[in-house]
């Protein structure tokens, strides 16, 4: 069984990962602060992805919305979320038939990290029913950093967010 040590970038805490399943990458939020880490198992050092302190580098991290079996490509910038509809101007529609899930529902604002990662920023938009992200429900005006595997219900739809 591999073990790497780690250092979180966010907080600095010093990690023991262990790789008990075989696995090439292993996913893990940071105990201390959250922020979702990965950690590169893989052997062949040609496709060994780039690291800093043995977390793995999204050097091309393509940030996406899972729902349905379908996945929603999210670009930088500015992202509107909404429900999928002939009268929707949102840049990313969801196919559902959820009509508590708004045509203009929350934003999503993807910004370059200089490490070569993302980071994503939900709130609401135009939406007059709820949005919740990990089960806890957003005021008016509220952000909230997304995570890798965050679970974002709008209405009654939820998407999972996807680094």
């Amino acid at each position: 069984m591999e073990v790497k040590r780690i250092r979180c970038p966010k907080c600095g805490v010093v990690l023991d990962v262990r790789n008990s399943n075989g696995e090439t990458i292993k996913t893990f939020r940071c105990p201390r602060c959250g922020v979702g880490l990965q950690v590169s198992f893989a052997q062949d050092t040609a496709e060994e992805p780039t690291t800093v302190y043995g977390v793995k580098k999204n050097l091309q991290c393509r940030p996406r919305l899972i729902y349905g079996g379908e996945e929603y490509q999210l670009s930088e910038g500015r992202n509107v979320i909404g429900r999928k509809a002939l009268s929707s101007t949102a840049t990313t529609q969801i196919e559902t038939s959820d009509h508590y899930m708004s045509r203009q529902h929350a934003v999503v604002m993807v910004t370059a990290l200089a490490d070569g990662g993302m980071k994503a920023v939900l709130s609401g938009y135009q939406n007059k029913n709820e949005i919740a992200v990990d089960g806890q429900t957003l005021e008016p005006g509220d952000e909230v950093r997304l995570m890798d595997d965050s679970r974002i219900t709008m209405g009654n739809t939820t998407v999972i967010y996807k680094q």
